[in-house]
């Protein structure tokens, strides 16, 4: 019955417009990353031309990048993290409950809303990735540098960095040194994972808000800002912690990263929605 629900789910899903207005979004982003590139090293000598992984979307000093990543809190919330509202408002809920039942009714809604996060930022960073890989070389200019340059060496060691921080140097740095596009390709996953997550807390919200849709913007993104508040406050503490979320999930070789720390956001994350949807189901038995 969940597997039926799931597939009813989905089908919905696909058929949506905000669904295919972000995934839309996204793949905008992701060409267009590509063309500018493209075009920006057209006529270049081969030697000095960007590697595919230096032209990756998810780089943090991609072109497009700071308005790309200004906006993902409030992309994932459109895939499908509003269908509960617009059961509510379509008074459809209870119709849909008593086929699928109660509990497969909401574990089917987060499902897919995971699946939709997901598949909307992954097929277009994959998408960029493909295009890269099939028009750039494979020349020394990767996403840290010129590997022939004195500075590439220090950067993925993080030698280079003089404060007292708990870490420093880009994470992963043998499975980088090994294969770039593979680095890369790895943390399109672990974006599009957590943004999978960061959708199911949209919809977790929803069971909160219930009206108004404009309002489920907001709280994911108010989030998201406040943590990152936490990275000027104890700017001056030591060792050096990264608070900025994002900066975890994307390509680039940021300092003061803990894996404690970004634990600890997402099983906060994914405690309060199971929190939540097992909340809502214990109020809708009643």
């Amino acid at each position: 019955m969940l597997r039926r629900a799931v597939s009813t789910q989905i089908n919905l899903m696909f058929r949506q417009k905000p669904f295919v207005f972000c995934f839309g979004i996204n793949m905008i982003y992701s060409i267009a990353t590509f063309i500018f590139y493209a075009l920006s090293q057209r006529g270049s000598d081969v030697s000095t031309i960007l590697s595919p992984n230096a032209a990756f979307a998810l780089n943090s000093n991609a072109v497009f990048y700071p308005v790309f990543i200004n906006l993902v809190p409030c992309i994932s919330v459109l895939p499908f993290a509003m269908s509960f509202m617009t059961d509510q408002a379509n008074e459809i809920s209870p119709i849909i409950q008593s086929r699928t039942g109660l509990k497969n009714y909401y574990l089917s809604k987060m499902t897919v809303c995971f699946i939709g996060g997901f598949i909307v930022f992954f097929i277009p960073l994959a998408a960029n990735m493909l295009l890269n890989l099939s028009f750039f070389p494979q020349s020394g200019i990767t996403t840290f540098g010129d590997m022939f340059d004195r500075n590439y060496a220090p950067t993925i060691a993080g030698s280079n960095i003089v404060i007292d921080t708990i870490q420093s140097g880009v994470i992963f740095p043998r499975l980088f040194l090994y294969s770039a596009d593979l680095y890369n390709l790895v943390f399109a996953l672990i974006f599009s994972l957590s943004m999978g997550v960061l959708s199911v807390l949209n919809l977790a919200v929803s069971f909160i808000i219930k009206r108004y849709k404009i309002l489920l913007f907001i709280p994911v993104y108010l989030l998201i800002i406040l943590i990152n508040t936490l990275n000027f406050l104890l700017q001056k503490s030591k060792p050096f912690i990264n608070f900025i979320v994002m900066s975890y999930l994307t390509v680039n070789a940021d300092h003061g990263k803990s894996l404690i720390f970004i634990s600890a956001f997402f099983i906060a994350v994914i405690g309060f929605s199971i929190g939540m949807l097992i909340l809502q189901i214990s109020k809708d038995q009643i």
